[in-house]
């Protein structure tokens, strides 16, 4: 769907929220990619992706940073 989606489960009330890009950019259409939120420095608060595969399931081989 390439669509981007978090929760933040450290919250009293969880739920899901829809990540809205700007200028059309954003990451191709993945799977089995690795994704992590970093909470120090200045890329706090920032969702790091990387790899992954595409639908041909060809390795993608990229980062992204989402703020």
């Amino acid at each position: 769907m390439n669509d981007v989606w978090i929760i933040d489960i450290t919250s009293q009330n969880p739920n899901w929220i829809s990540l809205e890009f700007q200028n059309n950019v954003i990451p191709s259409l993945r799977l089995y990619h690795t994704s992590i939120v970093c909470n120090k420095g200045k890329a706090s608060r920032m969702i790091i992706i990387f790899d992954g595969r595409d639908s041909n399931l060809n390795s993608l081989n990229d980062l992204w940073g989402l703020r």
